[in-house]
């Protein structure tokens, strides 16, 4: 009951404004939901004084399953003049709802807005299938329409929302990479796990550039160049990532959930098995049979864990699987005091976790 008072008066709180029509030239007050989210605003934003970029929830805790909207939290966003979402189902427990009504003023940006190439998660059990996405890669710069999606917060409450359907995705077809899944517990609808990859980071960090330099017209070519500068390393590590990969004596690998799926698609591992339908969830004795079965036909040669969430159960599988437990981080979590150089450092130890745990030719 609590919970729900507090996501209305959420709801009541934010006003979404188109961005192009809302300048902020003094000090603009920023709000980004989730770390990865706030981390890219803070490499897009670099060298602008005039503006402030805060994290509303602790940068420790990841990616915000069934978060409980804090009277703090609500404080903080009604002094907010921009919210910066990740979009696609992830904060939809922080940020509900197209509403209008009057008291609110911030402008919510979603950072996934537009943005081509967003995958689905598997559907089905126990069976292999195969993933679905917007195979549309090229031009994603030219192509954004509109600045805001809204559908993102309209879909309905969802108990975890990282399984919120994407709405106005169209033009889907297989993954002609082929990267498939099997498992006996599959997420369901769209993968907001896009900061994961970098390739799709650089472009998290584009959206958030063009959106902001709108409200902020006199800070646009400072966001431009940060955001292009950033797509130039992200571009280099991604080339590192899979010239790295094609050393790997096994590209197939099980992940905890569904967090790596951008970046196994971008750079070329093949996931074969989820370990988790979410973190949290613990497998039945049966399930974990089944699990160890799936792992051991799929011939994967690791089980990755993530550092934000408990080892023990893929620890289990991997010794009934006979495989090694490595430790990539999708970088949904990281120190208050992160700096801007900080999401190529942890991707670059995933590099080298990944040779390390799968070994190289």
């Amino acid at each position: 009951m609590k919970r729900r008072f507090f996501q209305a008066l959420l709801v009541s709180a934010i006003v979404m404004i188109p961005a192009f029509s809302h300048a902020l030239e003094g000090r603009t007050k920023v709000l980004s939901t989730t770390f990865p989210i706030w981390l890219l605003t803070g490499i897009v934003t670099v060298g602008d004084a005039g503006i402030s970029n805060d994290l509303l929830i602790a940068p420790s805790m990841g990616c915000p399953h069934d978060y409980s909207v804090t009277p703090n939290d609500l404080s903080r966003m009604a002094a907010a003049d921009v919210i910066i979402i990740n979009g696609l189902g992830m904060d939809d427990s922080l940020v509900q709802g197209k509403n209008r009504a009057s008291g609110g003023k911030a402008v919510v940006i979603d950072s996934s807005s537009g943005i081509q190439g967003v995958m689905d998660y598997s559907h089905g059990e126990g069976a292999r299938k195969t993933v679905a996405h917007h195979d549309k890669t090229a031009g994603d710069k030219t192509g954004h329409e509109g600045h805001h999606h809204e559908d993102h917060f309209g879909a309905g409450h969802h108990e975890c929302p990282h399984y919120a359907e994407h709405h106005g995705n169209d033009g889907r077809q297989d993954d002609a990479a082929g990267h498939a899944h099997e498992a006996g517990h599959v997420h369901k609808g769209t993968n907001p796990h896009l900061f994961a990859s970098p390739l799709m980071a650089a472009r998290i960090a584009r959206n958030i550039a063009r959106e902001l330099g709108s409200i902020r017209p006199s800070s646009k070519d400072l966001y431009e160049r940060n955001a292009t500068a950033f797509e130039a390393r992200m571009n280099r590590l991604t080339a590192d990532f899979q010239a790295a990969v094609k050393r790997l004596k096994n590209v197939r690998i099980v992940t905890q959930h569904g967090a790596f799926d951008y970046l196994a698609r971008d750079v070329g591992l093949q996931i074969t098995a989820f370990v988790q339908d979410h973190p949290g969830y613990e497998p039945s004795a049966a399930e974990m049979l089944a699990l160890t079965k799936t792992i051991r036909a799929g011939g994967a040669g690791a089980i990755f864990v993530e550092p934000q969430y408990p080892q023990k159960v893929p620890r289990a599988l991997a010794a009934e699987a006979g495989i090694p437990v490595g430790l990539l981080d999708p970088v949904a979590t990281g120190p208050a005091g992160a700096g801007t150089d900080y999401y190529e450092k942890v991707m670059r130890q995933n590099i080298t976790a990944l040779e390390k745990t799968l070994g190289t030719r």
